[in-house]
């Protein structure tokens, strides 16, 4: 900013980055590439259980109806009753169209 007037950045010699308004004034930034971020694996303590109905267990807790996310120790209770059955992730991608 020059005598009261603001000045505009010059743009990038490769024409990419985008003019943006700041608390400075106009500045021109260069557009950040996206990082590709790999998921890995992990193990974990959770298992995937499907529910016919509402259910609360006494000491172990409730599932709603459908896909639940439940630890291992508690997924193992749950299997015992008639209305709740193990899941599979392929299952629920399935389910969910991913």
């Amino acid at each position: 900013m020059t005598n009261g007037t603001i000045e505009e950045a010059a743009p990038h010699e490769d024409g990419e980055g985008a003019i943006v308004m700041g608390r400075t004034g106009i500045t021109t930034k260069s557009p950040k590439k996206p990082r590709k971020v790999t998921p890995k694996p992990v193990e974990s303590d959770k298992a995937l259980v499907y529910s016919t109905g509402n259910i609360t267990f006494p000491g172990v807790g409730e599932l709603k109806f459908g896909f639940n996310v439940v630890s291992k120790t508690a997924a193992a209770k749950w299997v015992t009753l008639k209305k709740v059955r193990e899941a599979t992730v392929d299952e629920v991608k399935e389910f969910y169209g991913v």
